[in-house]
């Protein structure tokens, strides 16, 4: 065996192994996912299995007929493209309908059709299949990109790397036929595919980990800093927050604390899952009025806010929330329950006070319950 071929035989057995323990861990990931990142996984440990296997058919030139070459790595490449699409698209809970598989079908037939015609035809034009491959994987590499750009959530951090990856790898697919161009030479091209494959397979294995990884602590952060039922922070999250804000400002702050009336007999009479639901109707009107602020449920029905700015001001916006609950009926099926809330307001200017104002705002809330609920008591 020549020296060339040993180190072909090298190059496919690292590819295959790191694509192989890539598949693997995905594979036995996938038994512990739900919902859409089980198909997710699925279409990404396709990727790479197929992936390596289109590159030992690569560096298989002058071991096998360069026809068998030509029809089962451009097929390959240009399935795996796809593959990687549907991953995406799985991710994004974006639904893979049947005319996106006859699409695809299509496309890879067509173009490895065109490439076989283009050997048999014009076989002394290496350069061009050479540069048809690399615009023909790029599109689609492109096309996913775009798709986790557009449907991305800005603040994860898994998913802005896989929309950079995707970008890279439409780029990566072009350095196989840049070398060829340079170089005119069949060697430097398959060095240009043995690179590029590794810096794929990198980039690709280390984005699609990462997208789960982030995930997984995203999911978890947000259980930490998150209530369950209504979907606002929790009182934990709030104490931090707030003492966070008050020692990194020097100005006065308006903390409210609300109580929904009558909560007690919303459960006894209309059960526990309308208590909830009464609950997330006043989570959603306040998230709706107070977007930007710190919002929590502080515990059982009562909520709390803290807002910047004057008191007045704060006073004014308060009051606005509390006409929109009382206007806002809850409405469910058959239910159509009127709500109304009590908020106690106190001030407070320093995390050392923070206790305090809260059990001054405390206070206000209970006066106006006292004093018959549905209205708002400040307490300087």
């Amino acid at each position: 065996m020549l020296d060339i071929d040993v180190l072909k035989l090298a190059s496919i057995l690292n590819n295959t192994i790191c694509s192989v323990i890539a598949c693997l861990f995905l594979l036995l990931s996938r038994r512990k996912l739900n919902n859409h990142k089980v198909s997710t996984a699925g279409w990404f440990a396709a990727y790479f299995l197929c992936f390596s296997i289109a590159f030992g058919t690569t560096v298989m030139r002058g071991w096998v007929s360069i026809e068998w070459v030509v029809l089962s790595n451009n097929f390959l490449y240009q399935a795996v493209t796809y593959m990687l699409l549907f991953g995406v698209m799985s991710w994004f809970k974006y639904p893979v309908k049947r005319t996106w598989f006859v699409f695809a079908a299509l496309h890879t037939f067509v173009y490895t059709a065109f490439q076989f015609w283009l050997l048999k035809n014009f076989p002394q034009h290496f350069e061009w299949r050479v540069n048809l491959a690399a615009v023909s994987f790029s599109a689609v590499h492109l096309y996913s990109a775009w798709f986790a750009f557009r449907h991305m959530n800005k603040k994860s951090g898994g998913e802005k790397l896989l929309t950079f990856c995707l970008v890279l790898s439409s780029l990566l697919v072009f350095l196989p036929a840049t070398l060829y161009q340079l170089f005119d030479s069949t060697i430097y091209f398959l060095s240009g595919v043995l690179v590029g494959q590794n810096l794929l397979t990198i980039v690709s294995l280390g984005s699609i980990l990462s997208l789960f990884f982030y995930d997984e602590i995203e999911w978890h952060h947000y259980r930490a800093v998150h209530d369950e039922l209504t979907g606002l922070y929790n009182r934990r999250y709030f104490m931090e927050q707030a003492s966070s804000e008050l020692d990194n400002s020097s100005n006065t702050w308006t903390i409210a604390l609300l109580d929904v009336d009558h909560f007690k007999q919303v459960n006894d009479r209309y059960g526990h899952d309308a208590g909830d639901l009464a609950l997330c109707h006043i989570a959603d009107i306040l998230s709706r009025e107070f977007k930007g602020d710190l919002v929590a449920r502080y515990g059982g029905e009562e909520f709390t806010i803290m807002l910047a700015g004057h008191q007045a001001t704060n006073q004014l916006r308060l009051e606005h929330f509390h006409r929109e609950v009382s206007r806002n009926h809850l409405i469910a099926g058959e239910l159509d329950i009127a709500m109304t809330v009590s908020i106690g307001i106190a001030e407070v200017s320093h995390s050392s006070e923070l206790q305090r104002a809260l059990k001054m705002a405390d206070i206000a809330l209970y006066d106006a319950k006292e004093t018959g609920r549905n209205r708002l008591v400040p307490l300087v």
